[in-house]
């Protein structure tokens, strides 16, 4: 990880806000239709697991509606 990108869990876009839009591509990411470069796979691992799947979207989702209250989540 550079100085310039820091790991910003569930910043997946890298546009410096955790928002919808991250969720949208975690989810094309997740069905392959997009390849998301180092930092952003980092960004995705919104469950902590080191490995960016369906688990991280529903975690982002439940980040984003305010089920949980922080990134990465083991529960």
């Amino acid at each position: 990880v550079s100085a310039l990108h820091s790991v910003a869990v569930g910043d997946v876009n890298q546009d410096g806000r955790v928002d919808i839009a991250d969720a949208v591509l975690l989810n094309k990411a997740c069905a392959g239709a997009v390849s998301l470069d180092n930092t952003a796979q980092k960004n995705a691992d919104c469950n902590g697991d080191d490995e960016i799947g369906a688990n991280d979207a529903i975690v982002l989702m439940q980040f984003l509606v305010h089920i949980i209250t922080s990134l990465p989540s083991t529960e």
